[in-house]
Order: C-alpha cells, then structure tokens, then sequence
C-alpha cells in the first residue's frame, strides 16, 4: 500500500500521525488496533518518507491557499503552525480549497488567473 493511501486511510479511521525524528507518533492510541500496528510498523520508512515530504509542498500550498483568501499575516502564521501539527489533515483541506477554487473558475465565478 502507498504511503499516501495508508496516511489517507489513518486519517479516515480518526489516527493523526506524525514523525518526531526517527519515530511515529499515531494518537489516539486508544483507537490503534494490533493490525494497525503491524501496517504500521511495516510501512513505517515509507511513512517517515511520506511525512518528510509533505511540509515543503503544505507550505506552499497553504501560502497560496493564504492569497487567495486574503489570510492575516496572523492568519497564516496560526494556520502553518496547525498544519505542522497534522500535516495529512492539512493537505486534505488545501486539496479541497483547490478543488472548489477551480470549479468556481470553471462557472465563471472568480476572474481566470491570467486576466
């Protein structure tokens, strides 16, 4: 399984999981069930990887994410300090941000980004 699905997949069963130097950090650990563990534990490179990658592409994304919205210099401060917190949950939102910008580009709703 590609990391991203099983980050994607975590997220979905209500884990946040993040890397804290060479290890993982999966909360609630209430909700971690023993077949969990094992995905875990047999990904986890792949998910070290996985999670090393995303902060130089989240921060760009959410800076532009920032633009379109008009965010406070506060605003984005506050926002990049959550995403480092949840970076999976971040990309999420960023993606969906993204998605909706398009569709209302596409219906005429805000101007093209070349005029």
């Amino acid at each position: 399984m590609p990391a991203a699905t099983l980050l994607a997949d975590l997220q979905r069963r209500g884990l946040r999981i993040r890397a804290q130097g060479d290890a993982l950090i999966v909360e609630p650990r209430s909700a971690l069930t023993d077949e969990l563990r094992l995905l875990i534990r047999a990904n986890k490179p792949q998910l070290l990887q996985a999670l090393a990658q995303l902060p130089a592409d989240l921060d760009r994304r959410i800076r532009a994410m920032a633009r379109r919205w008009q965010f406070t210099h506060a605003e984005l401060g506050d926002v990049l300090a959550r995403a480092r917190l949840d970076p999976v949950g971040w990309m999420r939102a960023v993606a969906l941000d993204e998605r909706r910008e398009q569709e209302f580009h596409q219906r005429g709703l805000l101007p093209s980004a070349d005029a």
